[in-house]
Formats: C-alpha cells, sequence, structure tokens
C-alpha cells in the first residue's frame, strides 16, 4: 500500500492507523504549500525602501514635466513650415533654387526624351516646383527628366510614358493654376 492512496483506508481491518491519518497530530497543524520555503516569510517592504521609492517616482515625474516644459510640449511642429515668402537675402540666388510659382510656367509644346531647350527648361522647373525633381534645369530631356515626368504622370493618374503630350500638357497647367 502506498502511503500517499488516501483513497485507501487501511482496507484489512487492522486497528493501527496510517502516518497520514487526518486525525494524528501532524495533520492537525496547517501544512505549508510545497512551493513555499516554510521557515522564511515574505517581509514587508521597510519604511525607508517606500519612502526612497516615491522620491525616485517624483523626480522621473518632474524630468517628463521638465522636458516637456522646455520643448513647449508640442511635437507636431518640430519642423520648420516651408516658407511661403521670397527670402529678403541680400545674396544672388542660384540658377538650382526653387521657383517661385509666379515665374514658372508650363511648357506649351509636346516633349519627349532627347529634346533641348527653353520648352525643356520650363518642363524642369515645373518638376523641381511641385518637388518631382532635384536636378538643375539645364535645357537638356534626359533621363532624369524622363523618370521625374513619369512620377508626375502617375501621380496625375495618367499613363506614365515620359512623353509630355497633350493630356500632361493640360495637367501640367491644371497644377500650376490650382497653386
Amino acid at each position: 500500500m502506498a502511503d500517499d492512496d488516501w483513497f485507501d483506508q487501511g482496507g484489512g481491518g487492522g486497528s493501527a492507523a496510517p502516518e497520514d491519518d487526518w486525525t494524528s497530530d501532524e495533520a492537525a497543524a496547517p501544512k505549508a504549500p510545497p512551493y513555499a520555503e516554510p521557515t522564511e516569510r515574505r517581509r514587508r517592504p521597510s519604511r525607508r525602501t517606500l519612502v526612497i521609492g516615491a522620491v525616485v517616482l517624483a523626480l522621473a515625474v518632474a524630468g517628463v514635466v521638465a522636458a516637456l516644459a522646455f520643448t513647449g510640449g508640442d511635437t507636431h511642429h518640430s519642423s520648420p513650415p516651408t516658407a511661403t515668402t521670397p527670402s529678403t537675402s541680400t545674396q544672388p540666388k542660384s540658377t538650382t533654387t526653387t521657383p517661385r510659382a509666379a515665374s514658372s510656367t508650363a511648357p506649351t509644346t509636346t516633349l519627349k526624351p532627347g529634346d533641348k531647350g527653353p520648352q525643356v527648361k520650363r518642363l524642369q522647373r515645373f518638376l523641381v516646383l511641385f518637388g518631382y525633381s532635384h536636378d538643375k534645369v539645364d535645357g537638356v530631356y534626359g533621363p532624369s527628366t524622363l523618370a521625374s515626368v513619369k512620377r508626375f504622370q502617375a501621380a496625375s493618374h495618367l499613363t506614365a510614358d515620359g512623353v509630355v503630350g497633350p493630356a500632361t500638357l493640360k495637367a501640367l497647367k491644371q497644377a500650376l493654376g490650382s497653386r
């Protein structure tokens, strides 16, 4: 007979009680769960520990408040707004800077890769103005201008073939008019 078989009540009618009988003196004392250490009790944190913890928490909160106060608490305006007025700088402007909308006009003729001249410069100024290109305005319809025209056409829901035809010219003029 196994010592831990509590279904078995001794069976054979013997008068000796098994060791794990509930009437024994050992069974009357509460047993600690098997996962707890019987001799060690859990200690409460001392008052000193609680005070130190409260001070550390208060310093952390004060640091967050101070950081928000110095940054203004608003992270949505961390980058400066884009300039909408002409600069008042006395330095001469470079030809690679973004032209103002008033001086930009859309090209008036159809254009394709390999073309050169003032109409291509108009196209390139437009592409720089609207953020489709960051290259210099050189008047040559090369691979960079082709890729920029394709990006504009895709954004305008046109066939992105890189050729500035009548539909692309119309979209260029509409974009300049809405600006």
